[in-house]
């Protein structure tokens, strides 16, 4: 009985280290091996919808792989090669530089809005992030490093694109967060304002959620992944946060969030705007996933999105 008892114990320390070593890799390094289903949609949440429209949304990412036909490279300021896609407008209103989420890719996340948004007169630049798509990179740096990249495709864009145009930051789960953080900067670089859907508070809260979603207890496995994190990265996970951004920016925001995201939640958003001293609007989405606003209701998410350019740029 002894032995089966020690056997068992060194089982589930074997178990804890497998199953932490998995998650701190999938959050942060690209070369991570693909996890299970059952994992993975823990992690990321289920997919909403059926085949069908599985279907659809990857033949609308075609159409728009082949509409953002000019592709640019500018290097990071630790040498990478960072990739982004540019959809040009005749006669263009505005700018909008597009930030996909973590794990996904550009055509992906923005497949759904970007033919309203170009016959609303808007030219889209579809970035890519480090340790994604053709960005090179290994790790992912919760928006620490994604700030500086993203700092270097706005000095791109006014250097190479326009720089008189209003340029506004749009992005998607952690690329909202990446724009977030760059808000207290944003105006001196000629920021409009900045689009977040589905933006989480921290890197350190959204951990904590994607742990919970696999029914494990986030403060007994949250540490451990966390210390894993670190020692790949050499930098905390709440070092800098979008909470830390928001409250000292004035750059203007649009808040969107779906009532039933299971990885940023509606108190994330709320938090957001509590903290936010900015003009600024948050719109809720009801019965909407993760990064599923748009989807479940594309009239509303439209209005919202012309209301603010308006508010903008008719001062």
């Amino acid at each position: 009985m002894k032995y089966v008892i020690i056997i068992a114990v060194l089982l589930l320390i074997a178990a804890d280290i497998v199953t932490v070593d998995l998650i701190a890799r999938y959050s942060c390094d690209r070369l991570c091996p693909k996890l299970p289903s059952f994992l993975s949609q823990g992690l990321v949440g289920k997919k909403a919808g059926k085949k069908k429209r599985f279907s659809k949304s990857r033949a609308r990412a075609q159409e728009l792989k082949a509409a953002a036909d000019k592709r640019f490279e500018i290097l990071s300021g630790d040498g990478l090669k960072l990739v982004a896609h540019y959809y040009h407008c005749e006669n263009a209103d505005r700018i909008i530089i597009a930030l996909h989420g973590w794990r996904s890719t550009w055509d992906y996340d923005f497949n759904g809005q970007y033919e309203f948004l170009h016959s609303q007169n808007c030219s889209l630049l579809f970035t890519e992030a480090r340790a994604h798509g053709e960005s090179e990179g290994r790790y992912m740096y919760y928006g620490k490093k994604e700030y500086d990249d993203l700092k270097r495709w706005i000095l791109f864009v006014r250097e190479n694109i326009s720089a008189d145009l209003p340029v506004y930051l749009y992005g998607m789960s952690a690329g909202a967060a990446s724009a977030i953080m760059v808000c207290n900067d944003a105006k001196g670089l000629g920021i409009y304002g900045v689009i977040a859907d589905s933006a989480s508070t921290s890197a350190r809260a959204a951990g904590k959620m994607t742990i919970k979603n696999i029914h494990l207890s986030p403060l007994i496995f949250y540490s451990q992944v966390r210390f894993d994190c670190y020692l790949r990265l050499k930098m905390d996970d709440n070092e800098f946060t979008p909470e830390m951004a928001i409250a000292d920016s004035q750059t203007p925001i649009l808040l969107i969030y779906g009532t039933k995201d299971r990885l940023a939640p509606p108190y994330m958003a709320q938090r957001l705007y509590d903290l936010c001293k900015a003009p600024k609007q948050m719109v809720e989405f009801k019965n909407a996933g993760h990064m599923k606003s748009y989807y479940t209701n594309p009239e509303k998410y439209q209005k919202a999105l012309l209301d603010f350019f308006n508010r903008n740029e008719n001062k």
